[in-house]
């Protein structure tokens, strides 16, 4: 049952990371248009 929580634990943390990345890039893809749009 533990090692149940913890596999859960690691994906969700993985999803969140994977996330964080993708707004990230979103951030630094809008910030380079922006930039060269100016």
């Amino acid at each position: 049952m533990i090692e149940k929580m913890m596999i859960i634990d690691a994906v969700i943390t993985v999803l969140n990371v994977k996330s964080l990345l993708k707004d990230e890039f979103i951030g630094l893809s809008v910030n380079t248009k922006y930039k060269n749009f100016k």
